[in-house]
């Protein structure tokens, strides 16, 4: 905070008021990922349509997969409902401890909470503020277990 005042920067903290703000605008890029709409309006901005076709910008199909959050808090918990309740998804998720609300709130039926993930379609996201010293608190063989295959959208926030 004296290092920031002392260089004019304003520095503010909202606990729980933009929980539901940074999820949903997780789950929308997510959503945007799995369904190309940044390539398809690059697409479209060129003036590359020609007319449909059943496969153009047609995407990744949510519904069924697996999403896997590394970051379980308060706005991984939030972005975790969303995706499972709102798009069916299965959910794994990492963190140092397990979220107990997240898995009674699931019944523990497609919820793990996992320090190993089996290989599987996941979609990565990231609910942790990384830098050089939290990085080292992640358990690198899990992310690398988790990380989508070719052409399978993920979202970092």
């Amino acid at each position: 905070m004296d290092a920031a005042t002392k260089h004019g920067i304003p520095v503010g903290n909202t606990p729980g008021v933009l929980t539901e703000t940074t999820a949903e605008l997780a789950a929308a890029l997510t959503l945007a990922a799995a369904r190309r709409v940044a390539e398809a309006d690059v697409f479209m901005r060129a003036g590359h349509y020609k007319g449909w076709l059943p496969t153009l910008f047609v995407g990744q199909l949510l519904q069924g997969k697996t999403v896997g959050i590394i970051g379980a808090g308060r706005i991984g918990a939030a972005y975790a409902r969303m995706m499972v309740e709102g798009h069916k998804m299965n959910l794994v998720y990492y963190d140092p401890y397990p979220n107990k609300f997240l898995e009674v709130w699931l019944d523990g039926g497609c919820c793990v909470h996992a320090r190993y993930v089996q290989e599987e379609n996941v979609h990565k996201t990231t609910h942790k503020r990384l830098c050089k010293h939290s990085f080292s608190n992640l358990y690198l063989p899990t992310i690398t277990r988790i990380v989508p295959p070719p052409n399978t959208p993920g979202v970092c926030c």
